[in-house]
């Protein structure tokens, strides 16, 4: 048994009802970029009232010329190598066999 044939809208219909479709997606999107820009702001808003600086300066005052800095703490090499100074009696193998 063949179905009933689909009744279709009139193209004027058809374009009233594009035409709400279209407002009620634009107030979609609008509502959207609306509330999104009022968070942001409220965020800045936050950021800065949360910005206070916690950091206090020290009067700075002169001391002696003579004070040393002791810091924590020790530095040591990873390795150890014994250095030779070079002599004048020492010549390489290539140095002698040129002369």
């Amino acid at each position: 048994m063949p179905s009933p044939p689909l009744k279709s809208l009139p193209p004027r219909q058809l374009a009233l009802v594009g035409a709400i479709a279209l407002v009620a997606a634009g107030a979609i999107v609008a509502n959207g970029l609306i509330g999104r820009s009022r968070n942001q702001q409220e965020l800045v808003e936050w950021t800065n009232a949360q910005a206070v600086p916690t950091v206090t300066l020290a009067k700075l005052t002169r001391g002696d010329a003579e004070q040393k800095l002791i810091l924590p703490g020790d530095i040591q090499p990873y390795g150890r190598a014994t250095v030779y100074s070079p002599t004048a009696g020492r010549r390489s193998i290539r140095a002698s066999t040129a002369i």
